[in-house]
């Protein structure tokens, strides 16, 4: 088991939580009277849809791989959880734009030259300059304190759309493990040379033996890649799109403190 039995309880503690958020906040953006039509798509087409798919995903990796997950799990177990990461994370990115596409046409923001925005300058993260800029100066600050987190989100969805995708390991070497573990792959590797099939798979079969499953999400071996626990993250991420939104909405209705 990857997580003590209070963690566990906690992250699925967590999980209902969001649920239950998830779709008060929908509602809230429904119900919300925009004054602006491509607005009002952006909130209920746009970002309504994609909090369900955060929340359905969301609860998927939790069925799929539960926090107390014990031995491997399964490849297609694990490619399961990988796709419903990946679709979190695409949507957790297109929460933001959609929330800054809602801002944009409901106050009709211009370019600090008083031109149309381009689709490119039109975000809640620090690069989109002219948007943060139409915001009060309490949001402004606000938005600066995540300015790491819309980071983390920008590199694993810009890694998952041009570079590597993300994954989850099917499993790890203890370190402790790690010679015995090299030297079944030189015998698995010169039993290809000679052909000898059956030492081959015995090896093979011993390596997987070796090895443990952890609930963790990385892109990339080689490019300095976060290697990051699975279940904590997202819950964190569709908290803090949520708190977010939550921040949105009354910067949207006026009432936010400057």
């Amino acid at each position: 088991m990857t997580y003590a039995l209070s963690q566990t309880k906690q992250l699925l503690e967590a999980l209902a939580q969001a649920r239950a958020t998830g779709e008060a906040l929908a509602e809230a953006f429904l119900l919300h009277p925009f004054a602006d039509g491509t607005a009002q798509e952006y909130a209920r087409h746009g970002f309504v849809r994609r909090i369900h798919t955060l929340v359905r995903a969301l609860a998927r990796v939790f069925e799929v791989l539960p926090p107390d997950v014990a031995g491997i799990p399964e490849r297609d177990t694990v490619l399961d959880a990988t796709i419903n990461v990946q679709a979190f994370v695409f949507n957790t990115f297109g929460c933001l734009d959609n929330l800054a596409w809602v801002w944009v046409c409901e106050r009709g923001v211009k370019s600090r030259k008083g031109r149309a925005l381009r689709a490119s300058q039109v975000g809640l993260g620090p690069d989109a300059e002219d948007v943060r800029a139409s915001f009060s100066p309490g949001f402004r600050t606000y938005l600066d304190g995540f300015e790491p987190w819309f980071r983390h989100v920008e590199d694993f969805r810009h890694a998952l759309a041009h570079r590597i995708p993300l994954y989850i390991p099917p499993h790890t070497i203890p370190t402790n493990l790690e010679a015995e573990y090299n030297r079944l792959e030189a015998a698995a590797a010169a039993a290809i040379s000679t052909g000898d099939r059956a030492i081959y798979f015995r090896s093979r079969s011993e390596q997987f033996r070796l090895g443990v499953f952890q609930p963790m999400i990385l892109h990339s071996l080689g490019q300095n890649s976060a290697t990051i626990w699975l279940h904590p993250q997202l819950l964190t991420d569709f908290n803090t799109v949520e708190d977010i939104a939550q921040r949105f909405l009354s910067e949207l209705r006026g009432s936010a403190t400057p």
